[in-house]
């Protein structure tokens, strides 16, 4: 259950009949815990999912991959799990809403808007931040689909006064659609009926002597998926850092 210190879960121990209170929600309670109006929060179980909404923020346990992730923009006021469909009820617009499947038509899209996807790495350095590099090519793959793309932009040090605060830089962007006549369009015309992910090699923009960097893969186009994996970098080392 959601506390002010955290969300915390019962679970058995050597004990028989004895439960134990454990905090489940460290990786995520730097931003649960700025949210207000706790006693407004709502809840559902679905899908080897544990869901917390507050302030439009859902906050989402997948038990299978014991991760987190955050879904915004959701109203919800009550959630309902019927006919192996998620449900939410909005006090805020008087609606239902129901949560699409992956089989669903028009996936990508929250109410008929684009959804704003978006992830990122964590701040890279190579060998402990000991030495400037200059950052070659970039190589991941993106997960195709009916209509998928992603867009890549590169962080680092002395794109800006502070590296938390720097400049974004954009590098490139890739596509990798599917034919399906549900999603025709000419303007993203392709014979791929190929369902493997698609491998992408991007040159990086003369980001050189940077010792901290990070990465980041967007995409808020609508009906459009984005999915990253298999991410390289190569690099090349330009000298030690210096005291």
């Amino acid at each position: 259950g959601l506390t002010e210190k955290g969300v915390y879960s019962l679970v058995g121990s050597s004990v028989r009949d004895e439960r134990n209170v454990q905090h489940i929600s460290k990786r995520i309670d730097p931003k649960l815990l700025k949210e207000l109006n706790y006693k407004d929060a709502t809840s559902f179980d679905y899908d080897n999912k544990y869901g917390i909404c507050i302030n439009n923020n859902v906050y989402v346990l997948d038990y299978n991959l014991n991760e987190w992730y955050q879904w915004t923009d959701i109203p919800a006021s009550c959630f309902l799990n019927h006919d192996n469909y998620l449900y939410f009820g909005s006090n805020e617009k008087g609606l239902i809403y129901r949560f699409k499947k992956s089989n669903d038509m028009d996936l990508y899209s929250n109410d008929g808007k684009a959804i704003d996807a978006e992830w990122n790495s964590k701040i890279i350095s190579v060998l402990n931040g000991t030495w400037q590099i200059s950052i070659d090519r970039i190589n991941f793959t993106l997960k195709p689909g009916h209509l998928a793309s992603a867009d890549l932009y590169i962080e680092t040090d002395r794109t800006g006064r502070r590296l938390l605060k720097a400049n974004i830089t954009d590098v490139n962007s890739i596509r990798v659609d599917l034919f399906d006549f549900n999603t025709f369009s000419f303007d993203n015309f392709t014979f791929d009926l190929s369902s493997f992910p698609k491998s992408a090699a991007l040159k990086a923009k003369e980001e050189k002597k940077i010792v901290y960097f990070n990465l980041t893969w967007k995409n808020d186009r609508l009906n459009e998926g984005m999915g990253i994996s298999n991410i390289s970098i190569k690099w090349n080392p330009v000298r030690e850092v210096r005291k």
